[in-house]
């Protein structure tokens, strides 16, 4: 089945999508490539160049020589990436095992969601590829700039307002995860898949940022929000983050169903997935992943726990909350407990967790 566009495609002219000039992508002379060293030695890698085939060494070192000299700022990834993949697999071949591990489905920019992420075993040596690649809502925001898309989202991806959210005592963070993803993936292809996963990253951070949230970022088939008790960023100036943060999340589980109805189309399988929006409410800090800032804490982490749970199945849309956003919502909406013997053999640690059936 050929893939038609659901909306009118913009032309993209190279200009427009380019990143680096032409002064940024010929940087350097064959003579400093030639004298050039990596930060780490790799005698055996440095051997597969002089073989009578085009080693990828070479490749490797011309790109890492081109990242050391672009202006701090002129880099979605950390400037060292590709010093410290060579450095591991130099490393790698000295040990005869590799330093590689995975980590979990994430989303690959330009491929989509149920790719096997990776990390480095050895992220003191090797920090640069220390943690998963991910895509995150900042390569999202400039490839969408790009195309067109998002004009009216001002604040998909609100930095100023993730600073002051640290500073506040207590958060309410959302957690949107699709149930069945890589089984999805593998049903219909990376094509749609990646089509697909546009569509709701862009109708799911919408209603997070109009809600009065801020995208934190998003991995692949996932979508993180953090809503604060910020009154001018509500009409109503008695609304807590935690009731911000549950009637977005009513409005994602809605926006799925939706989303899956229509894309079941293009492809029954479609119908084979659900989606778990798990929502915590604590404490969190800036941290990093890779070499962007993102909010950790307990509430993060929490929050993803709670969007892998599927009660009723895999198919069915549902929100989870944690203790204290159950405490903070009051009576509003009718809810479930969910059993310890469930969240521990489906998250690995008993959870004192709701199951939200609706409002009152």
């Amino acid at each position: 089945m050929a893939f038609e566009p659901r909306e009118e495609q913009k032309e993209l002219k190279y200009e427009e999508l380019r990143l680096y000039t032409d002064e940024e992508l010929n940087n350097y002379t064959e003579e400093e490539l030639k004298n050039f060293k990596i930060k780490h030695d790799i005698p055996m890698l440095e051997d597969l160049e002089k073989g009578p085939w085009p080693s990828f060494v070479a490749d490797a070192k011309r790109e890492a020589l081109h990242r050391r000299k672009l202006a701090d700022g002129r880099m979605m990834i950390d400037r060292d990436v590709v010093e410290d993949l060579l450095g591991q697999l130099e490393l790698s071949f000295e040990h005869g095992e590799t330093h590689w591990k995975h980590g979990g489905i994430v989303g690959v920019f330009g491929y989509g969601g149920g790719v096997i992420g990776r990390y480095s075993d050895l992220p003191e040596k090797y920090p640069s590829i220390a943690h998963t690649l991910a895509e995150t809502s900042g390569l999202r925001l400039l490839r969408d700039r790009q195309i067109g898309r998002r004009g009216d989202l001002d604040r998909y991806y609100d930095p100023g307002y993730i600073a002051e959210l640290t500073h506040q005592n207590e958060v309410s963070v959302v957690m949107g995860d699709i149930h069945g993803s890589t089984y999805l993936t593998n049903a219909i292809g990376p094509e749609l898949m990646v089509a697909f996963l546009d569509e709701y990253l862009l109708r799911m951070s919408t209603i997070i940022v109009q809600s009065g949230g801020a995208m934190d970022k998003s991995l692949g088939d996932s979508v993180m929000g953090v809503f604060g008790n910020f009154p001018g960023r509500h009409e109503d100036s008695q609304v807590t983050s935690a009731n911000s943060a549950l009637l977005a999340a009513l409005k994602m589980r809605q926006a799925y169903v939706l989303l899956r109805e229509e894309w079941m189309q293009e492809s029954r399988e479609f119908a084979q997935t659900g989606m778990g929006v798990g929502v915590s409410t604590g404490k969190v800090k800036t941290g990093t992943v890779g070499p962007e800032a993102t909010m950790v804490g307990p509430a993060v982490n929490l929050s993803s726990k709670l969007s892998k749970l599927a009660v009723k199945g895999r198919t069915e849309s549902e929100i989870y909350i944690d203790s204290r956003t159950r405490e903070l919502i009051g009576n509003a909406f009718n809810m479930e407990p969910i059993d310890f013997a469930y969240t521990r053999k489906k998250v690995g640690v008993d959870l004192e967790a709701y199951r939200i059936v609706h409002s009152r």
